[in-house]
């Protein structure tokens, strides 16, 4: 129950740093115009899977001129995007290296996967509270009496 209770403040903790960072990034990004340039193929990392992920890769021009070509960090099967397919780009300024496709998974997945564990093991932990006060307990006084 202790160990609940402690994961789920720690998961806590981190669901507000990932919100606060994605929230940070969202709020200073510079935005541009990219174009699905590939889908690059990577084995999936599933157990006894052998399917493919497919990641898009993307290119956009920064306001000097200088072209980038990225392959984002998420991936799917089948593949989000199609060859040619304009797509908005963020980067942070300063870090155009590091740009994602705009959209919820780069933004706001972190933030809310976090965040439901947190929420269940809050809720495991609570139960597992009750149920210890409300049956075992009120057992064990029985069984010294």
């Amino acid at each position: 129950m202790v160990f609940c209770l402690l994961l789920s403040v720690g998961l806590a903790i981190g669901t507000w740093f990932a919100y606060s960072h994605s929230k940070q990034f969202l709020a200073t990004a510079v935005h541009a115009n990219g174009t699905v340039v590939a889908n690059i193929t990577k084995p999936s990392l599933g157990v006894n899977d052998n399917s493919n992920v497919q990641f898009p890769q993307f290119t956009f021009q920064t306001p000097g001129g200088i072209t980038h070509t990225i392959t984002s960090n998420s991936g799917s099967s089948p593949a989000s995007y199609s060859i040619g397919q304009h797509v908005d780009v963020l980067y942070a300024p300063g870090n155009p290296d590091a740009a994602v496709i705009s959209g919820f998974m780069s933004s706001w997945f972190l933030p809310m996967i976090l965040g439901i564990f947190a929420v269940v093991l809050l809720f495991a932990a609570i139960f597992w509270l009750v149920i210890d006060r409300a049956v075992i307990v009120p057992k064990l006084r029985e069984q010294s009496t």
